[in-house]
């Protein structure tokens, strides 16, 4: 594995004869090119040959805002980053849950399997959109696998875990209903308490969850975890 993954680097490169900075978390590197993704899941791909100057900033020198300051017009640009264009965060009706996941206990009350690939259950619920691709800015054919991973709690809930920046989410999650059903509850907050542990490991602190329309309220009750409505 590349020793730079994930870590957080300034960048001064040269930009139509400007210099231009730019800082954020190495997730692709080549001989040509470093693909770096902002606090907020932009992907910023900088040519090589462009570069001036680069160093790392660790996050000890970064003052972070908490999640109750970062604004719903931001929120909702990575709930679209992710989810895609069409995922309804400008639903007027939609609420948005919040957390801190830096004091988490990464202990989980059921047991939740961690997929490099999504399996047939996931895949018969897939939609098209690939998170922060970076097609969406540059028109490149690469996707990131490293910026997304599937959950699994037995045949009762699945999720897909996505990195955005600072933050990350549960994307496209399925709980089951009637006797499939085991307790959604519990196994909605072991999926995220999952996520959070692969997510903290490649830089996310915060965690949201979108519930778009008044037939989310039952995945509401998370409060457990420290997910507050964001209200700002």
């Amino acid at each position: 594995m590349d020793p730079w993954l994930f870590r957080r680097i300034s960048v001064r490169y040269l930009s139509a004869g400007q210099a231009s900075d730019v800082i954020g978390r190495v997730i692709h590197r080549t001989d040509s090119e470093v693909q770096l993704m902002r606090r907020e899941g932009q992907i910023e791909i900088v040519p090589v040959h462009d570069i001036i100057a680069a160093r790392e900033v660790p996050d000890t020198e970064r003052r972070l805002r908490s999640p109750a300051e970062t604004s719903r017009a931001i929120i909702d640009a990575m709930i679209a980053r992710v989810s895609g264009p069409d995922s309804g965060a400008d639903d007027a009706a939609g609420r948005v849950f919040v957390a801190d996941v830096r004091d988490w206990d990464f202990t989980p009350s059921v047991p939740v399997t961690v997929l490099e690939q999504p399996d047939a259950l996931w895949l018969k619920l897939e939609r098209a959109h690939v998170p922060n691709d970076p097609r969406d800015a540059a028109n490149r054919p690469e996707t990131h696998p490293l910026l997304q991973t599937f959950l699994r709690r037995d045949d009762s809930a699945i999720a897909r875990a996505v990195l955005c920046g600072d933050w990350f989410t549960l994307d496209r999650v399925w709980l089951a209903e009637g006797e499939a059903a085991q307790n959604p509850q519990a196994d909605l907050s072991a999926l995220f308490i999952e996520g959070a542990r692969w997510a903290q490991a490649r830089g996310a602190f915060f965690a949201w969850f979108a519930v778009l329309g008044a037939d989310g309220t039952p995945l509401l009750p998370l409060a457990d975890l420290g997910f507050a409505e964001h209200r700002n």
